[in-house]
């Protein structure tokens, strides 16, 4: 039998095929207009929780075998030491806080001595790495516009401190101290809740968490205190407090304050190198 197509069911499907399109359009100009927003790959075989007791976490650095993680409990704040791999306490390795260095934050190490950030009083405590004696010719006295501290980082050149509130990072020369301005960059207008901070072996890449809306932020230092925009990542679910950072190039490990677990994460752009095959191990077809 033969079905007549009326000139009102021929309107119906014309507009609902310009319908479909339009959507599909809008679906693809939505994608890339956030094609650089990513969800991180939770890792949790490399996450662990932290130590009963352990509240106040703030800041963390790794030497990759141990890592350092911010204690906050006044004058009995401490950096309690993990070991990386499986997340148990090595307590020999704790470095306990100076009088005066209540209220730390982020940390960073370059090998020998160890920086801790004080909110309070905006300074940089020094300490030996190997045994928490105190450095205090190392300490760094803070720039006056740098009031807000929380996450630390570095390279061989600068130590580099985010500042919450004036969604900026300050940089310090290490062999002196001073204000390093040229290093310095703002945060992307998004980052509006920084406070975790890394930095890529590369020297030029840096990482900061955000509270605000669960992303970790990626910058490209291009000199001159400019840095242009890379990769954005959502956090692993559940990791919303993350106020420390650290990574070794392949995964990054988040300290959570809210429930005291530190998160591991990993996205497929970063380079496995120890999955990696020789040539000579591969059988010819």
């Amino acid at each position: 039998m033969l079905t007549t197509i009326t000139s009102n069911q021929k309107a119906l499907r014309i507009t609902t095929t310009i319908a479909a399109a339009i959507f599909i359009a809008a679906i693809l100009l939505f994608g890339a207009g956030h094609d650089t927003v990513h969800a991180g790959i939770n890792a949790h075989s490399r996450g662990f929780d932290l130590n009963l007791g352990h509240d106040s976490p703030r800041g963390a650095w790794s030497d990759r075998t141990t890592i350092w993680v911010v204690d906050s409990s006044g004058s009995d704040s401490k950096l309690l030491a993990y070991r990386l791999a499986t997340g148990a306490r090595t307590s020999s390795k704790d470095i306990s806080l100076t009088d005066g260095n209540n209220k730390p934050m982020g940390i960073w190490s370059d090998g020998s001595i160890m920086w801790v950030v004080d909110w309070d009083d905006n300074k940089l405590y020094a300490y030996e790495l190997d045994t928490g004696a105190r450095q205090s010719d190392r300490d760094i006295s803070l720039n006056r516009y740098n009031t807000a501290p929380r996450g630390v980082g570095g390279t061989p050149r600068a130590i580099y401190v985010v500042d919450k509130d004036d969604k900026h990072v300050y940089a310090y020369k290490l062999s002196d101290g001073s204000r390093f301005v040229s290093a310095e960059f703002d945060l992307h207008d998004s980052n509006d809740g920084p406070w975790g901070f890394t930095s890529s072996s590369s020297q030029d890449v840096f990482w900061v968490t955000d509270l605000a809306d669960e992303m970790l932020y990626r910058y490209y230092y291009t000199g001159l205190g400019s840095t242009r925009g890379g990769q954005e990542f959502r956090l692993p679910l559940g990791n919303g407090d993350p106020m420390g950072l650290w990574g070794n190039g392949e995964i990054f490990w988040m300290v959570d304050d809210e429930d005291d677990h530190v998160y591991a994460m990993i996205h497929k752009d970063f380079r496995h190198s120890g999955d990696d095959i020789d040539i000579d191990d591969v059988t010819d077809p």
